[in-house]
């Protein structure tokens, strides 16, 4: 095999991978939003899910696991996707994105 067929199975193979890691992201997303939606409003709504002692801490989960979901995967899923880096385009979100994950 020559040097160019190589560099272009390379650059297929990464392609790919990106490509797989961002959909897989926006699935990732997309589930695990309905999921802790669905907790959250589980938790908020049953009396005695409510009086559990731990019940603030698992809500506070809840919440902390949508908080990363949307500035951690989302911003990687767009970059993989389109190429925009959400993170050099607004100081906002790279802010945000820096208090609550990398």
């Amino acid at each position: 095999m020559s040097n160019t067929t190589v560099n272009n199975e390379i650059f297929n193979l990464q392609l790919a991978s990106k490509m797989i890691y961002a959909y897989g992201a926006l699935v990732l997303i997309a589930f695990g939003t309905v999921g802790n939606l669905l907790n959250i409003l589980v938790f908020i709504r049953w009396k005695s899910l409510r009086q559990m002692p731990n019940s603030v801490f698992l809500l506070a989960s809840f919440i902390g696991s949508l908080v990363q979901l949307w500035t951690v995967r989302f911003s990687l899923a767009v970059l993989n996707l389109t190429g925009i880096d959400l993170l050099k385009n607004s100081l906002f979100y790279c802010e945000i994105r820096w208090l609550f994950g990398r």
